[in-house]
């Protein structure tokens, strides 16, 4: 009885893993697909404010767009940025799937507080190192900002500094 339990056990456990792994291959396949294409989605570009730093980002505010992000670009000025902006305060997970260069990631609460900070997250290499450069703070956040590695250190920018969306 116990081994057929067992064996009941790892069955699940193998279906769920694979079905896990189909649906991020499924996900990054999709997500290249739509990047091969020759139209490139369109972002508004807004300018925003923390630490006394001016940037101009891209707004990320649909689920095409948030799939999307900065995969398949070849780098970021330093004064410029992505800033995901979702429906309501949740935890977001993020990954650094078909990333050409390595980037800080900021968390932000509804009121624009830096409540959570990755810096120098690495590009993935292959699918299956997804885990090892997937992060998932434990933390709700309206707003996650990706900026190049560094820019948070350079300046001053810690938990607690403050966004402002100027326009």
């Amino acid at each position: 009885m116990y081994i057929k339990h067992v064996s009941i056990a790892v069955a699940l456990g193998l279906a769920t893993a694979l079905l896990t792994y189909y649906i991020i291959y499924a996900n990054v396949i999709n997500v290249q697909d739509n990047t091969s294409n020759s139209k490139r989605l369109e972002y508004e570009v807004k300018r925003i404010m923390i630490n006394d730093v001016m940037l101009e980002v891209e707004i990320a505010d649909t689920d095409e767009k948030r799939a999307l992000g900065l995969m398949h670009r070849e780098g970021l000025d330093e004064y410029k940025g992505m800033l995901f902006v979702f429906p309501y305060e949740g935890r977001y997970s993020f990954w650094m799937m078909n990333m050409n260069f390595s980037i800080d990631i900021l968390w932000l609460d509804a009121d624009g507080n830096v409540v959570h900070i990755v810096s120098n997250a690495k590009p993935c290499k292959e699918v299956s190192s997804v885990s090892e450069c997937t992060y998932n703070p434990d933390v709700y956040a309206k707003y996650v900002l990706e900026v190049n590695s560094g820019f948070a250190e350079r300046h001053g920018i810690v938990i607690g500094s403050k966004m402002t969306i100027l326009d």
